[in-house]
Order: structure tokens, then C-alpha cells, then sequence
């Protein structure tokens, strides 16, 4: 037989082997249909009431679509046993299953893509994935799981997309993702998680899309870090927004917003008490909380440190931060009884507030210490000796107007009896004389004669006794007496009694005419 021959007869060979093959995987397929499909040998055994994964498959097949099957658990060995440990593609979409053993993908060392999605899974062992070290993509959508085991995913080198989008996972932990080197995307959409407290994107160096919506985050300090690394890095694929704190439901990541922790005060506890038992007393207020809150000591509902009525020597504040704590302590210089009361310490920065009362009491005995005079004493003192330098320096004028007064008084006195005495003279001039000043009388003081009566003999004979007793007692009554009258007048107004002098003596001349 020449070299051609041969030729021939080992390719009718190979093809007789080969079509007995095809013959061979399309034939066991138990209620699955199996063919040709891009490329792969598939088998499609979706809606086939199935309960367990069939065992006399071909091992030949590639791609294996058990979806919508009543399986419910996925035993140990599971597609070991059934004779398909070359598969690439494994689909197990609405199956039903809530269990899966940790051994069940054991000996698929080749099975490169994973569909569990819509399915009621609760629990994945930490080991579950441990034999699929060449998986790519794993599909874990819609389910009902809960927590993701540290290591779950470890040493996965090959792994590139991780899908666990709408299921109630709260909370994942710094060592969930770790080893994955060529990851590029998660998908933790539509689940619980509130915080998440590392930097994700540190151990995943070639992560560039991250979907982590309608999540209720809690914008606080605690989720600041994760959020700054996924804006950062521009891994956020979706609009996420904030669940909490209420000031910030429905803000985006995006917006130029603090996460902020609310200021929490750790000492002094509730209902404190401080007795002073000396003149200086110190309060301590310790805070944590991110960003840094600002501490102010509150007093008569007035910030002591901003209110200018209170003395800036008597109280002395200090602040201190360090760790994550920030110090604030008053120091009440000169305590006295009118101290005691509530002091309020006060803790606030953009993610809200939080307060402590301090309540002092100050005995009513005196208190030791200080070291001297503390500056409240020594003004008080001050004042105390401005107070009584006031009050002598006030008697000392009082004294000095009564001596001024009473010298006043006897010059007046000497002056009205002068006074009176050049009066007598006066009425006691001369007829000429007096004509003149009655003259000048008139003409200060005019006044209309009445016309003269008869008077009849008898009244006229006795008229000199009468006017004699009328004279008597107006010189006796008279302003030129020594009377309290005029002295009283005069001491008052020179002016009005100069007038009513000048208006006497004209009645004088009247009545003696």
C-alpha cells in the first residue's frame, strides 16, 4: 500500500471515530436537548421538572442550562458524580435552591461562568468556591443572601465580575474582596448595606465599576472614606444617594457634602455633680467625633468664652485634641456662692450636636486655696474702697456747705439790723426831708388819695390816743420790726424785699398825713 493509501485510511478512520462521538454526546442528554451552539456542545435541560442534575449527561458538554428546575439543594460532589467536570458555562437561574453544599463544585476546575441568580440561597459557605479557581464571572442575583464570609472569594485570580445585586446583604467585611487581582466589577445594588468602613478600591487595583444604589446608606463619618475612594477613583456607575441622617436623605454622593459623625460626649456622665473645695475649679469635657466638633462651656444660656459680660481672668478655658478626642476644660478662678448652678458643655460640627450638664456646688463655708488674693477678691475690694472714699469725701462737702451756711446767716442777720435802723432814721427826718421822699415814693409807688371825712368832735378828741395805738403796733408789726417775717423775706429775695420795704414806708406816709 503506497503513502496515499495510508493517508486516506487514517482520515476515514478519524471521521468514522468522530462521527461515532456525535452520535454518542447528542444521545445522552436524558430529557435535555443538546446541540451545536456557538461553537459549544450545549445542553439546554431548562423546564424539564428536573429535581437533581441528571448523571448520564455527556461529559463532552460544555454548556449546561438547568434554569427553571425544582432542584432546591445542590449536594456534595454534585456535578462531579454526574460526569461533568469539563463544563464551561453552568446556569442554575430560578431553581429554587436554598442550599448549596461547600463541595458541590468540586473537580470543575475549568467552569469559567456561573449563573445562580433568582434563586432563594441564604447561606454560602466560606469554602463554596474554594474549586473553581479559574471562574470568571459569578452571578449571584436575587437571592436571599445575608452575609458574605470572609474568604469567600480568596485566591479567585481569574475572577472578573461579581453580581450580588438585589439580595439583603448588610454588611461586608475588608477581607471579603481580598486576592483578586484582576476583578474590574461589583455589583452590590438593591441590598442592606449602611457602611462600609474600608477603602474597597486598595486591594483591587484593576476595579473600575462599582454599582453600589438604592442602598440605605448612612452618610456619616464612618462611610466618608469609602465614598471619597469611589468618587476618586470614578468607580460609582449609578446615582447612589444618602438614607440617613435625615439632613441628608436623598443628597448624592456627588454633592459637595461633609459625612459627618454626631458629636458624641463621653465624660462627664449624666447628672454630674462637682463640689468645690477650693477658690479655683476646673470642668472636663472629653468629645469624639468626625470632622473635629467645636466644644464651647455654656452658662446662663450665654457661650462663656464669647460673652463680653463675663471676666475673662475668672475663667479660663483650655482645649486639647489628640485620637480622636477633643478636651475642653473650664477653670472657674475665685469660686464663690454666686457660681454655683448648671454649666452646659456643648459639642457641635455639621453632623449635629450633642450636650452635658455639669451642676457646681459651692458650700456655703469658705474654701481653701488659691494662693492669694484671686482677682474676683481684689475687685471686689477695689470697690469696696472706691465705695467708702465716695462717702467721706461726700460728707466732707456736706460739712463744708453747713459752715458756708451758717456764716451766711449771721452776715444777713447783721446786715438787717442796719437795715433797720437806717429805717427809723428815716421816718424820723425832717418835714423837708420828708416831703422829698414822699415825693419819690409817688413816683416809685403812685397812689389816689381818697377824699377826706367829716369826722365828728367826739371821735376827733379821742383820735390822738387812737393813732397813737395804731402806731404802736405797726412799728411793732411792721417790716421794720425785728419780726421773722422780713428776715425770711429777705433771706429769700433781696429784690422782693426791697420792694416791699419801699411799699411799707409809703403806707406810713399816707397814714400819718
Amino acid at each position: 500500500m503506497d503513502l496515499p493509501s495510508v493517508y486516506i485510511f487514517v482520515l476515514w478512520i478519524i471521521s468514522v471515530a468522530m462521527a461515532q462521538e456525535e452520535e454518542d454526546w447528542t444521545k445522552n442528554c436524558n430529557k435535555c436537548t443538546c446541540i451545536w451552539a456557538d461553537g459549544r456542545r450545549t445542553a439546554n435541560c431548562a423546564n424539564q421538572n428536573l429535581s437533581e442534575i441528571p448523571k448520564d449527561l455527556s461529559n463532552t458538554i460544555k454548556y449546561v442550562d438547568f434554569s427553571n428546575n425544582p432542584i432546591y439543594s445542590l449536594g456534595s460532589y454534585e456535578f462531579s458524580n454526574s460526569n461533568l467536570r469539563d463544563i464551561h458555562f453552568l446556569t442554575l437561574q430560578n431553581c429554587s435552591i436554598e442550599t448549596i453544599s461547600e463541595s458541590a463544585f468540586y473537580n470543575l476546575g475549568v467552569l469559567i461562568q456561573l449563573d445562580m441568580s433568582r434563586n432563594r440561597i441564604n447561606v454560602l459557605g466560606e469554602d463554596t468556591f474554594r474549586q473553581v479557581k479559574r471562574l470568571r464571572i459569578l452571578i449571584l442575583s436575587y437571592n436571599n443572601i445575608s452575609v458574605l464570609p470572609d474568604g469567600l472569594f480568596f485566591n479567585m485570580t481569574f475572577l472578573k465580575r461579581i453580581i450580588l445585586d438585589h439580595n439583603k446583604i448588610e454588611n461586608i467585611s475588608p477581607e471579603t474582596f481580598k486576592k483578586l487581582p484582576v476583578l474590574n466589577e461589583i455589583n452590590l445594588g438593591n441590598n442592606r448595606l449602611k457602611r462600609i468602613t474600608f477603602d474597597v478600591v486598595k486591594d483591587l487595583p484593576y476595579l473600575n465599576s462599582l454599582n453600589v444604589e438604592d442602598n440605605p446608606w448612612i452618610c456619616d463619618c464612618l462611610l466618608q472614606d469609602f465614598r471619597q475612594s469611589t468618587i476618586k477613583n470614578n468607580l460609582i456607575t449609578k446615582e447612589t444617594e444618602c438614607q440617613e441622617p435625615p439632613r441628608l436623605k436623598g443628597t448624592r454622593w456627588q454633592d459637595p457634602v461633609i459625612f459627618a459623625c454626631v458629636p458624641e460626649i463621653l465624660d462627664p456622665k449624666p447628672l454630674t455633680q462637682v463640689e468645690a473645695t477650693s477658690t479655683n475649679v476646673t470642668l472636663s469635657c472629653k468629645v469624639k467625633g468626625d470632622p473635629t466638633p467645636d466644644v464651647d462651656w455654656v452658662n446662663n444660656g450665654h457661650i462663656i468664652e464669647r460673652d463680653p459680660r463675663k471676666n475673662k481672668q475668672k475663667y479660663v478655658t483650655f482645649k486639647n485634641t489628640s485620637d480622636g478626642f477633643t478636651w475642653n476644660n473650664l477653670t472657674i478662678t475665685g469660686v464663690n456662692y454666686r457660681d454655683r448652678g448648671d454649666y452646659k458643655c456643648i459639642a457641635k460640627n455639621p453632623g449635629g450636636e450633642d450636650e452635658r450638664n455639669i451642676t457646681l456646688i459651692v458650700p456655703s463655708g469658705p474654701l481653701v486655696g488659691g494662693g492669694g488674693a484671686t482677682p474676683m477678691a481684689s475687685s471686689t475690694l477695689w470697690i469696696i474702697g472706691l465705695a467708702i472714699t465716695f462717702i467721706v469725701l461726700l460728707l466732707v462737702v456736706l460739712l463744708l456747705v453747713c459752715c458756708f451756711c451758717k456764716r451766711s446767716s449771721h452776715g444777713m442777720n447783721a446786715k438787717r439790723r442796719e437795715h433797720a435802723d437806717s429805717s427809723e432814721e428815716y421816718i424820723n427826718m425832717s418835714g423837708g426831708q420828708a416831703d422829698i421822699k414822699k415825693g419819690l415814693i409817688t413816683d416809685v409807688n403812685p397812689v389816689t388819695k381818697p377824699p377826706r371825712a367829716t369826722v365828728p368832735p367826739s371821735v376827733v378828741s379821742g383820735g390822738t390816743e387812737v393813732s397813737d395805738v395804731k402806731r404802736n403796733l405797726l412799728d411793732n408789726e411792721s417790716v421794720f420790726g425785728k419780726s421773722d417775717f422780713f428776715v425770711a423775706v429777705w433771706f429769700r429775695s433781696p429784690l422782693i424785699c426791697a420792694k416791699i420795704h419801699i411799699r411799707v414806708i409809703h403806707i406810713l406816709l399816707v397814714r400819718r398825713k
